[in-house]
């Protein structure tokens, strides 16, 4: 039992929300909280900067995939291998191997 995990179970403190030490687990977001972290989440922005630490890639790079409707010509760009193969409703080995 690590020292902070002592302290949180013996003494009482009103700075910590928490009741277990190094863990979010039993903490609830606000509603407020939720919804701006979805906002934040699924900007572009952020998925690129994910994207970018995810492959190691360099300030400019992006790793995308585009993915066009023949008939309509209207084109996706999307993220990530699994978003694609979900949105394409097929396997991601399927998506890599084409």
């Amino acid at each position: 039992m690590s020292w902070e995990q002592f302290y949180l179970d013996n003494y009482e403190t009103k700075y910590n929300i928490l009741k277990y030490a190094y863990s979010n687990l039993g903490y609830k977001h606000s509603e407020e909280t939720k919804k701006k972290l979805s906002n934040i989440q699924s900007s572009p922005e952020y998925l690129i900067k994910i994207n970018q630490k995810t492959f190691n890639l360099g300030e400019n790079e992006v790793f995308t995939v585009i993915i066009q409707n023949i008939i309509t010509g209207k084109e996706n760009t999307i993220y990530f291998y699994k978003s694609a193969a979900k949105y394409l409703n097929i396997s991601k080995t399927t998506l890599i191997n084409k």
